[in-house]
C-alpha cells in the first residue's frame, strides 16, 4: 500500500486522480483492498479484465469484508450474512440462498471511479462528504 503522502496525481478529463496500486496487485476474480483515507476503503476487482471499485464495508452490518467476498460474474457476495451487490453500480441483488427481500436502510455499496494507466489503477479523488449520523 501506499502511504497517502506518497501517492502520485494527475488529471484526468478534468478531474483529479490519484494513483492507489500497482496494475499487476489487482488480479482477476479477486478482491484487493486500498485504505484511501479515514473515510474511504475501497475494494478493487478486475472481472473480465475490467476494473471495479465499492466500498469496502457492506451496509448490512458495516463489516469491512467485501474484498473477502465470493465472487462470481459481476457481483460480489459479503462473506460475512450472504448480501450480494452488483459490482458495476453497487446495487444490493439479493442473499444468498434467499429470494431478493425486502430490506430496510440503505442496500448498496459505494461506487468509485477508476483508470487503469502506466501499469497503475488511478481513482478519482472522492468527493467529501459528511457522514449521516454528523447531519
Amino acid at each position: 500500500m501506499m502511504p497517502m503522502g506518497e501517492r502520485r496525481k494527475r488529471t484526468i478529463d478534468g478531474h483529479v486522480y490519484v494513483q492507489i496500486c500497482k496494475s499487476t496487485d489487482v488480479i482477476e476474480g479477486k478482491g484487493f483492498v486500498v485504505d484511501y483515507d479515514l473515510d474511504h476503503e475501497i475494494a478493487l476487482f478486475r472481472i473480465k479484465g475490467a476494473l471495479r471499485a465499492v466500498s469496502n464495508s457492506c451496509p448490512h452490518k458495516r463489516a469491512s469484508m467485501i474484498a473477502q467476498g465470493h465472487v462470481e460474474h459481476d457481483t460480489v457476495r459479503c462473506p460475512m450474512h450472504g448480501w450480494t451487490f452488483r459490482l458495476s453500480d453497487g446495487c444490493f441483488v439479493g442473499i444468498f440462498g434467499q429470494h431478493a427481500p425486502s430490506v430496510s436502510g440503505r442496500q448498496r455499496l459505494d461506487v468509485y471511479t477508476v483508470v487503469e494507466d502506466d501499469d497503475a489503477i488511478w481513482l478519482r479523488e472522492p468527493e467529501e462528504r459528511v457522514v449521516s449520523w454528523m447531519e
